[in-house]
């Protein structure tokens, strides 16, 4: 029995270890990209939205990004700039998908996903 137990905390181990690995080449660990709902446009762009709102204790950091889109002559795509990066005190896949699990629950949140790497090549 007790050897099962071992084995099973073993496996858990090694199994989190991949996972890290594998997310970490693609997501930042400490990073969740939000994207606010149109009808929370005004406090966007009032800049309003604080810690306190998302009511999660492992915030450090939140950015207001511009991803103002548009389309292929050059036109703005209206409702693509409600877009926020928050950082966590925090790091781990764990932490980011608990976090992201608990910010789409809130009303004004459309989306909430793992952030990607931004990387340049040459």
């Amino acid at each position: 029995m007790f050897k099962k137990i071992i084995i099973g905390i073993c496996t858990v181990i090694v199994v989190y270890g991949v996972v890290w690995i594998q997310l970490s080449k693609n997501y930042e660990l400490n990073k969740v990209s939000i994207v606010i709902k149109e009808e929370f446009q005004q406090e966007y762009n009032n800049y309003q939205f604080t810690a306190d709102d998302f009511e999660w204790a492992n915030i450090e950091n939140i950015s207001y990004g511009l991803l103002n889109a548009t389309d292929l002559e050059g036109n703005p795509i209206p409702n693509t700039s409600r877009y926020m990066e928050i950082t966590l005190n925090m790091s781990g896949p764990i932490q980011v998908l608990f976090a992201i699990w608990h910010f789409k629950t809130l009303e004004f949140v459309e989306k909430a996903k793992f952030t990607g790497n931004q990387s340049v090549t040459e």
